[in-house]
């Protein structure tokens, strides 16, 4: 598949992630926003978030997640 975005990713960024090293999308998250100069973020459909804001954002998620009943923690693989 021709990765059409890989041009558009900061330096350092890889345009694919080795999911093994990883046990949970909220650390794949704090990963890469912990390596990204300040301010950055995501641009998308006319509007732009920080990482911090993505971080609080996926937080939420999680928490309303595990109020419906989903075990907190990674997935067993």
């Amino acid at each position: 598949m021709e990765k059409i975005w890989a041009a558009t990713l900061s330096a350092g960024i890889p345009a694919e992630v080795d999911y093994g090293e990883y046990r949970s999308t909220g650390e794949l998250f704090e990963s890469v926003s912990e390596r990204l100069p300040r301010p950055s973020g995501l641009y998308n459909m006319g509007k732009t978030i920080s990482f911090d804001e993505l971080e609080h954002m996926t937080r939420a998620v999680g928490a309303w997640l595990q109020s419906k009943g989903l075990a907190k923690g990674p997935a067993s693989r």
